[in-house]
């Protein structure tokens, strides 16, 4: 179980984050909504470690989870192959083998469908493959959280549906739990089993969704709804 509790933080007197909490078990996917400029990017960035949370990420009841972090630009090597960038998070760690190190690059990439990509470098891949050797990247390590950042907002519509899905497989396979920032509300009610909704800053929680289990498919009534409501919310919300 991965808990965020009492989560707050300022930028000098400057309140972003105003008190939140929730949590997600294993296999769970949560989304984060907001109005635009209201710290869902902040909110990331204290659950991962890269801003000071004031110890309020917490892993089975130890502090501080073991998180990646997949951002709106795929960050990849210009002069590593996919194989040595996917692999990058072992430069840190190094307590496996070159043999298992292998093993889990070859796994991760077959995951995301790109072992034939393993010798070819980020220029000579769509957008799409880019961003899927990034997810394969912070997947490698078995994270305790996977936290995704806005990470198809560079990508066309028809390949972010694509890579939605794909993502959609991937998650239900490795049951990381994962938390998601996007401005895209089809893409949250889609992904996600459940939503919160923050205020203007300071951010806080003001509602949370659960998103009905058979609600899977992009253009079904139930998303619909859901879409239209939170996104009038939001609307409203930004005045």
């Amino acid at each position: 179980m991965i808990q965020i509790k009492d989560l707050s933080f300022s930028y000098d007197d400057f309140l972003v984050l105003n008190g939140i909490s929730f949590s997600l078990s294993k296999g769970a996917v949560v989304g984060i909504l907001g109005p635009s400029g209201c710290g869902k990017t902040t909110l990331l960035k204290s659950i991962a470690g890269v801003l000071p949370n004031n110890q309020s990420v917490f892993i089975d009841d130890s502090l501080q989870a073991n998180t990646s972090f997949v951002l709106q630009e795929h960050a990849l090597i210009s002069w590593k192959t996919v194989f040595e960038n996917v692999a990058v998070p072992f430069d840190v760690t190094q307590n496996l083998s070159e043999d298992e190190i292998a093993a889990s690059v070859k796994n991760v990439l077959d995951m995301v469908g790109l072992t034939d990509k393993k010798n070819s470098y980020p220029n000579e891949l769509s957008g799409g493959m880019r961003q899927r050797v990034s997810l394969a990247r912070a997947l490698v390590n078995t994270p305790d959280v996977l936290l995704l950042d806005e990470p198809f907002s560079s990508i066309d519509m028809i390949t972010r549906q694509k890579i939605m899905v794909q993502l959609k497989d991937i998650l239900s396979a490795t049951l990381t739990p994962t938390i998601m920032v996007t401005h895209y509300i089809e893409e949250a009610v889609y992904l996600c089993d459940e939503i919160h909704i923050l205020s203007a800053t300071p951010a806080r929680i003001v509602e949370t969704i659960a998103i009905p289990k058979h609600a899977s498919s992009t253009d079904s009534e139930i998303n619909f709804d859901l879409v239209k409501r939170i996104r009038e919310q939001i609307i409203e919300m930004s005045k």
